[in-house]
């Protein structure tokens, strides 16, 4: 008896073992990147409620944003990939197209796809191919950011800032003007990313849309480079225009997107091309990587479309997609957890976390009622995002080492503007020899140096602004602190001040003197 006990509870105890170790074979992997201030935590919470949901545990790994593109076509190509991850936009059709995702046709009923976004669908297809390979998650949409204090005091408002030539404008009035900050350092009123920079294509491509240009386009089924189009060309000189500029955007040729943002979050520039995850961190402090206790939260924030050209304002858009490798190892608990995330709740709850705008027309309805995100969500129904072809990734590439290198030919520019603007023509036809390679496109444009310095030099409007009436700040706001003027204009005043104060003592002097006069002769 006391052997088949012992042999019982030995059985008993491998039975249990062996389901306490069951559990860990069953956890989803999900590979996910930082979203936001605090995101992690955001994303760890929405894991937790899915567990006790589905009794399915799922194991997070974040990977910064700087490799993950590598460290997923590792895992793709070595089949040791996550179960479930987050892609960018302009990834999916390159992984679709080496068979490394699996095809969600079969689940789109189930999402409920018809609800997103039109547009924001596309980049899950390869271009021109019927299959689903991701569903969006959540969309950055870019605009232009103001310091309110700043716009308020000069009375800029949406209608001042429709058309680039306005923008051009409000620059130069600002630059003309030699504000300055609360600690007298010169307030810059704007910045691009002139110099080892990721996000050049992004900060580009607007200038390009509105004019009606682009960096590659379809003829005749296949994609070439449209880099030296005319209209490509006007808009690449508008860009350029504003990023060799001392005077409007000085810091430009010499910093890259994360400066312009922090010098922005510091008060020290007015206005930034942005995500919408700007207006989240304003509501947090800056121990959690928040402005609300900062100079710019202190100042308030107000958010423009981007200014247009000849066809209105073209807003860069992207944002993150959830995709299943097809080497998944557990694509059963995997397709659960993106039903989860995608669910329109949990939409909600997470991006209102991160700061990105939802996919789902239902919760960007509730969205667009904020003030502060309905003209983002405006904005989408005029943005335009990269083509969602295999090859988009090595364009892009020499898109951002074009970027970087126009930047660099204007830190070394010399001052005769004819052999600069002859170099840039010679720059672009360079790379638009290197994004044709890219596209196994083997012709070229065929467009000479001099044709194209000649668009290059055309004239490019400026708007002349005038301040108008400023706008009162509401009452709950802090108090206003307005641009100040030069220290000149300061030491003016002071001395005005100063003048009269002595006026004031001496006046008093006089009289004490009377009275002791007249004291002294009773």
């Amino acid at each position: 008896m006391k052997i088949f006990s012992s042999n019982f509870c030995a059985i008993l105890a491998i039975l249990l073992c062996g389901s306490a170790f069951a559990a860990p074979r069953d956890t989803v992997t999900f590979w996910a990147m930082p979203n936001g201030p605090d995101s992690r935590n955001d994303l760890e919470k929405t894991l937790r409620r899915f567990t006790q949901e589905t009794r399915i545990p799922v194991r997070l790994e974040i990977i910064d944003w700087s490799e993950a593109f590598a460290r997923l076509n590792s895992a793709f190509e070595s089949r040791n990939t996550p179960d479930i991850l987050q892609t960018g936009s302009t990834w999916i059709s390159f992984f679709a197209d080496k068979k490394y995702l699996a095809q969600l046709n079969a689940i789109a009923p189930q999402v409920d796809s018809l609800r997103f976004l039109r547009q924001s669908m596309r980049p899950a297809h390869i271009d021109g191919k019927p299959g689903i390979y991701a569903f969006p998650w959540f969309l950055d949409i870019r605009a232009l950011f103001a310091n309110k204090r700043v716009t308020d005091s000069l009375g800029i408002r949406a209608e001042d800032l429709v058309t680039e030539a306005q923008f051009r404008g409000i620059l130069t009035y600002l630059a003309q003007e030699n504000f300055t900050t609360a600690k007298g350092l010169p307030l810059i009123p704007f910045g691009l990313p002139g110099k080892d920079d990721w996000t050049g294509p992004q900060a580009l491509a607007p200038f390009l849309w509105s004019e009606g240009g682009d960096y590659i386009k379809k003829e005749n089924g296949r994609w070439r480079s449209a880099l030296l189009d005319s209209a490509s060309l006007r808009g690449i000189a508008r860009y350029v225009d504003i990023l060799r500029d001392t005077l409007t955007a000085p810091n430009s040729l010499r910093e890259n997107s994360a400066q312009n943002a922090a010098r922005f979050t510091t008060g020290e520039q007015v206005f930034l091309f942005g995500t919408s995850e700007i207006l989240r961190k304003m509501d947090i402090p800056e121990s959690e990587h928040g402005f609300s206790d900062r100079r710019l939260g202190k100042s308030g924030l107000v958010v423009f479309s981007i200014p247009g050209g000849k066809l209105g304002s073209k807003p860069f858009f992207g944002g993150s997609y959830l995709a299943i490798p097809a080497s998944a190892k557990h694509a059963k608990g995997a397709q659960r957890l993106l039903l989860f995330l995608l669910r329109a709740d949990n939409l909600s709850r997470y991006t209102h976390g991160i700061g990105f705008l939802p996919p789902d027309e239902s919760v960007l309805n509730v969205w667009a009622k904020d003030t502060r995100y309905s003209g983002l969500v405006k904005d989408l129904e005029h943005g335009q995002s990269f083509p969602n072809i295999p090859e988009w990734g090595a364009v892009e590439k020499e898109l951002i080492a074009m970027t970087n290198d126009i930047g660099a030919h204007y830190r070394h520019a010399q001052k005769n503007a004819k052999d600069s603007d002859a170099a840039l023509a010679a720059l672009l036809i360079r790379y638009d020899g290197r994004i044709n390679a890219a596209l196994n496109i083997q012709d070229t444009t065929g467009r000479s140096i001099a044709d194209i310095a000649q668009i290059l030099r055309e004239d490019i409007p400026t708007q002349r602004f005038a301040p108008h009436k400023a706008i009162k700040a509401p009452e709950q706001s802090a108090p206003a602190e307005v641009p100040h003027r030069s220290i000149f204009q300061w030491i003016l005043a002071g001395g005005v001040f100063g003048i009269l104060i002595l006026t004031i003592i001496l006046s008093k002097m006089v009289h004490n003197l009377k009275i002791k006069e007249k004291k002294r002769r009773r």
